[in-house]
């Protein structure tokens, strides 16, 4: 690694949303679920799992075509605080090894400026590792991760 090298790691876990609502009710594994606002068919989707997706469903798509789509999936109202928690559990376990960190929603994608930490950390591929262990030991949910000289490659 030579000093003048950036290191930007993009983590992201996917169906952010779907993925704290299951960490809250565990019944919700392995069953689709579609996050929209309960009660109005015209209601936009916020985010569904990926049995849904498989399904046909689609961020955006009204409410009643998703349940066209997949009639057996689990309506959730949004809960943004739950997602704001979940969002500061990722940033607690990414924080330690980059003196900079960008949180670019809560939806859970969070980009780690690794330059110039590699004695102190080492490779940013094992901080990356590391990263994901403890999120998944921690939130029960496995970020997939890249690492790339800026933020559009990593992503």
């Amino acid at each position: 690694m030579s000093t003048g090298e950036r290191f930007i790691i993009h983590i992201n876990v996917a169906d952010f949303a779907v993925a704290v609502e299951r960490m809250v009710d565990a019944r919700l594994r392995a069953r689709p679920v579609v996050i929209a606002p309960q009660g109005a068919a015209r209601g936009a989707v916020y985010d569904m799992s990926e049995e849904a997706y498989q399904s046909g469903v689609r961020k955006g798509m009204p409410l009643g075509r998703a349940l066209c789509r997949c009639p057996d999936a689990v309506v959730m109202a949004p809960h943004p605080e739950r997602y704001e928690r979940g969002m500061r559990l990722l940033l607690r376990h990414a924080r330690p090894y980059a003196p900079r960190v960008e949180m670019t929603d809560h939806q859970g994608h969070l980009f780690l400026d690794l330059t110039g930490t590699g004695r102190l950390w080492g490779a940013p591929h094992d901080v990356a590792a590391r990263i994901r262990r403890a999120v998944r030991a921690d939130m029960g949910v496995a970020p997939v991760w890249s690492v790339a000289p800026s933020k559009l490659v990593a992503k």
